[in-house]
This record gives C-alpha cells, structure tokens and sequence, in this order.
C-alpha cells in the first residue's frame, strides 16, 4: 500500500472513531478507551504525513499559495498535538474533556478536508 491510500485510510478509521466519541455522555468509559485509540492513531498518522507528504508537498509547491498551504497543514498538526496532550492527562471523562474531545474532532475533520 502507498502512503497517500494508507493516510486515507488511517482519515476514514479516525473520523469513526471520532464520530463514536462525541456521541459519548461525558462520563462513559467508552469515551476514555476511544480517547486513546484516537490519539495513538493521530500521532501515528501525523508522523507519517510529517515525514513523507507534506516534504513532498512543499518541494513540488510552485506558488506562493501551495507553500502556504503546506504550513497551515504543519500548524493544524502542531494544535492536534495540543489538543491531544490534553486528553493524554489520564485524568476521567467529564463535560471539559468531552469538549475538548468535541474541538479535536472539529479540528481533525476540517484538516482532511482540506487534505
């Protein structure tokens, strides 16, 4: 498998993930367990794209505009690093970790779809 099929692949696992995690009430353990896989997954992916995609794409980038592009994607990924330290604190599912859960997938969804 070639790295662009494997990170649409890893979009669509993550965006079910995310999706089965704000349906979550606050306090439900499912919310926690879904909270790690969707960070182990995020710093795999972003990993990935950080080393092979977004190099390639600032290379190949012939315009102002597309280098632009390739910054604000490095950036959305230094605020997904933020946001998942935040649910890496260990501490129970309440109201503010299921907002903050709630902002990552806003984040995360925005992001692929500008990918």
């Amino acid at each position: 498998m070639d790295v662009l099929s494997l990170l649409k692949k890893d979009h669509r696992t993550v965006d079910g993930m995310l999706n089965k995690a704000i349906k979550c009430e606050p306090e439900d353990d499912m919310l926690r367990e879904l909270a790690t896989q969707i960070e182990e997954a995020l710093t795999v992916h972003a990993a990935l794209e950080e080393k092979y995609f977004y190099p390639l794409l600032r290379k190949r980038s012939e315009e102002t505009e597309e280098t632009v592009d390739v910054f604000e994607a490095y950036t959305e990924h230094d605020l997904l690093k933020r946001l998942v330290a935040l649910l890496q604190s260990g501490r129970q599912p309440d109201e503010k970790f299921k907002a903050e859960v709630q902002v990552l997938t806003e984040t995360v969804k925005h992001h692929v779809k500008e990918e």
